[in-house]
């Protein structure tokens, strides 16, 4: 039986996909399962899973009939998972190449660690570095965050995998990218002992078809391109946002301009607040 089985849904990413299957496959540590699930893409994704799957034995391939989207695919690969630890990779994202290793060391040397998470180098659509994603360096303080916010980069977490099972694996709910976080609550609340391993083990795309693009009167590479600077600001990397601002300035609206200018003067702290206190008042009236 393999120690780790990694679990990824795909829909419509033959561009990013082999990065992503590849950072995988080539791993220090080799001793796992990968679990994927096409979730029947309109592209050539289901063509170059089935190339990656004659070539090596530990890619386990499951060719939905239907689209059944990220949390039904998510809770089925749970369910045929052979391995003791269960590792998140997303289609479009890269692991570094040691990062199981690192991993699976917290495991073996802190036995009560049910749950290990890792830093990640935020990058935009086309593979450029962005910045280091921001967050307390104290699990407690990141924990006690989650009611109103995720710290915890999803697809760079490896857990055990009896933990998923006690708190009813993931839950659909409505809201993209909200099924993480509701299932770090289960765990918080069923006693999990979680660890921070603070590395970059991972590349996160910032990708544009992931944003929300509700504004009018702009392309979406103009809001793309001050989102690219924004991120950066909110992950309190100023220095890093000066860079990408000049290499895309050009590209941003005035009005997005005047808004990171004004993000990028304010204090860290009073920014933080200031969210920490939106997100209560949101929560109060949902």
């Amino acid at each position: 039986m393999p120690l780790i089985s990694v679990i990824m849904s795909v829909y419509n990413d033959e561009k990013n996909l082999p990065e992503a299957v590849e950072s995988i496959l080539n791993q220090t540590f080799g001793d796992f399962e990968f679990i994927i699930t096409e979730d029947c893409s309109k592209d050539k994704s289901l063509k170059l899973l089935r190339d990656y799957a004659s070539k090596d034995k530990r890619i386990v391939l499951v060719e939905n009939k239907e689209n059944l989207k990220l949390t039904k695919n998510l809770n089925s690969m749970l369910g045929i998972a052979k391995g003791d630890l269960i590792a998140r990779m997303d289609s479009d994202d890269i692991s570094l190449p040691e990062r199981f290793e690192k991993q699976v060391k917290i495991f073996k040397y802190n036995p009560e660690i049910d749950f290990v998470f890792t830093s990640t180098m935020l990058m935009d659509n086309e593979g450029n570095d962005l910045c280091e994603s921001w967050r307390p360096n104290d699990i407690r303080k990141i924990l006690d965050h989650m009611k109103y916010d995720s710290y915890i980069p999803h697809p760079t977490i490896m857990a055990k995998k009896d933990i998923f099972a006690k708190a009813g694996n993931y839950t659909e709910i409505k809201g993209y990218g909200q099924e993480d976080k509701e299932l770090w609550e289960k765990f918080i609340a069923n006693g999990v002992s979680f660890y921070y391993l603070n590395e970059i083990l991972l590349r996160y795309r910032l990708n544009p078809s992931g944003i929300s693009f509700n504004v009018r009167n702009y392309s979406k590479d103009e809001i793309y391109s001050y989102k690219k600077v924004n991120i950066c600001i909110d992950n309190y990397q100023r220095v890093r946002a000066v860079q990408v601002y000049k290499n895309i300035s050009g590209s941003i609206p005035l009005k997005y301009k005047l808004m990171l200018l004004i993000k990028f003067f304010t204090p860290n702290k009073l920014r933080f607040y200031k969210s920490v206190l939106v997100k209560k008042l949101h929560s109060k009236k949902a």
